[in-house]
């Protein structure tokens, strides 16, 4: 009834440390693509907030419509002004923004983009909805804490090439999607699209 074992540490298994893992995050997300580069046509971007951040995905968009019953918002050629109930601002070259401040340049820059005093999602190139050929920018709250700027054909900057855009954010708990439909390539700047904090 007597027995015994023997190990050779040098044969079993050993716990390693294989560097820190996957574990930095951004606060802030962005894409920035020349006119024809701009892959986007047709897709939604989301930002879903799981607790402390923010869980960003990218895909086929359900389409949009200008809700109906609303008047365009007088924005001029690069330009924003603050809409509803929300604290919510609207920017003329596709950016939706929490507070005012944010820049109305037409030239999407990404150390611009990154260092604005309001948190704010962005669809940025050169707009021009103060262009009465084209389409307007419409603004709406579709249900409580929540803000929706829609571009309904709005022309790029010197040209005839109308952009369909919408930008929806829940400002309770900071869901939010930027979702594109037909866009042209024939806006003069380049485009920016994401969400940064502010700051």
């Amino acid at each position: 009834g007597v027995w015994s074992m023997a190990f050779d540490p040098r044969n079993c298994a050993q716990v390693a440390n294989q560097g820190n893992g996957c574990t930095t995050v951004y606060a802030s997300v962005y894409e920035h693509l020349s006119q024809a580069q701009q892959d986007l046509s047709g897709l939604r971007v989301t930002g879903t907030t799981v607790g402390t951040n923010v869980i960003v995905s990218c895909g086929p968009g359900p389409g949009f419509t200008v809700p109906g019953g609303i008047a365009p918002l007088p924005l001029g050629d690069d330009t924003s002004m603050p809409v509803g109930t929300l604290g919510l601002w609207v920017g003329s070259n596709g950016w939706l923004a929490l507070g005012p401040g944010n820049t109305t340049a037409p030239v999407p820059n990404v150390a611009t983009f990154l260092n604005q005093p309001s948190a704010w999602l962005c669809a940025w190139t050169d707009l021009d909805p103060s262009n009465t050929a084209g389409g307007g920018v419409y603004y709406d709250e579709p249900s409580p804490g929540v803000g929706r700027a829609t571009w309904n054909g709005v022309f790029g900057k010197n040209t005839f090439g109308p952009n369909f855009l919408q930008i929806v954010w829940d400002v309770v708990n900071r869901n939010w999607s930027i979702e594109y439909g037909a866009i042209p390539t024939t806006n003069p700047q380049w485009w920016l699209t994401g969400y940064s904090p502010g700051g």
